[in-house]
């Protein structure tokens, strides 16, 4: 867990897209530098990913063939080495980033994106062996979702949100910025939102106390499409993985990491991305 204003030793980001390529690719962080990882069996970007370096799982997404944007429904699972195929997730859909809670044997995944038929409802709870459904909510695609998997809010792309305690669901404490396409870390009862868009991209982030809303630490550069990695309880220590360039709508190689209220630049990845998942929570003593 978090003390001491460490920062994080264990961090992944998987997929995504680099100069508009889908990627196979994976990079490992841990706790000083970046290192090729384990590649997944077909590129992906816009999935979910949770876990760590030596136990991921990330679901959904989009492949690279048919052209533009096939839905997907995989479930991959990393064993600290190689990607292996899971029972597959019962919706199929995309840009899903931020919108799952849990770790690699409890997880749960909402909302979404499927072409053709727009948002995605939907409460896809994964056991570690199974799938089943939960109650749902009408959320739109590119969601932040934070906490655990029967205590969690997801913030619906705006400054709405919503609570889940495992059976249902409920409106929630209205964020202070409009953010869509975002990152964040912790749970409801502490919890941050980082990034993302509403016009143009952002360098600030809100917190919660569990009370309500408020203006907490900027970061280093406006990011929009910002990959974290956390601990799904943990809101005081997270990595910015990659994202998108306002200037050009390019892909960032840069990482920032947010240490007790601080953003401190930290090593960059080996290559740009963005729409890549995101996993890692295990933090340094």
């Amino acid at each position: 867990m978090f003390a001491g204003g460490a920062g994080m030793s264990d961090a992944m980001v998987i997929g995504g897209s680099q100069g508009g390529t889908r990627q196979l690719t994976c990079e490992e962080y841990n706790g000083s530098s970046w290192a090729a990882g384990g590649s997944l069996a077909e590129a992906r970007q816009g999935g979910s990913a949770v876990g760590d370096t030596l136990n991921a799982r990330y679901v959904n997404g989009y492949t690279i063939v048919p052209a533009p944007y096939p839905n997907s429904n995989d479930n991959d699972e990393y064993n600290g080495t190689s990607w292996s195929a899971d029972t597959v997730c019962p919706t199929t859909t995309n840009n899903v980033n931020m919108s799952h809670v849990g770790t690699v044997d409890l997880c749960r995944f909402v909302g979404g994106h499927t072409n053709g038929t727009g948002n995605a409802t939907r409460n896809d709870e994964w056991n570690g062996t199974t799938w089943s459904t939960a109650a749902t909510q009408a959320l739109s695609d590119n969601i932040q979702t934070n906490g655990t998997q029967d205590d969690m809010f997801a913030i619906d792309g705006g400054t709405g949100t919503y609570e889940f305690n495992g059976t249902s669901w409920a409106a929630w404490l209205t964020v202070n910025v409009n953010r869509k396409y975002a990152g964040g870390a912790g749970g409801t009862a502490s919890a941050n939102s980082c990034g993302g868009r509403t016009v143009g991209e952002k360098d600030t982030t809100s917190i919660c106390d569990g009370v309500s809303w408020s203006a907490g630490a900027t970061m280093l550069n406006e990011n929009a499409n910002t990959p974290t990695a956390a601990s799904p309880d943990v809101s005081l220590s997270m990595m910015v993985c990659g994202g998108i360039d306002p200037s050009d709508e390019s892909d960032l190689s840069s990482v920032q990491e947010l240490v007790e209220g601080v953003f401190i630049a930290r090593t960059a990845l080996g290559t740009g991305r963005q729409n890549c998942g995101c996993a890692g929570i295990s933090l340094s003593p």
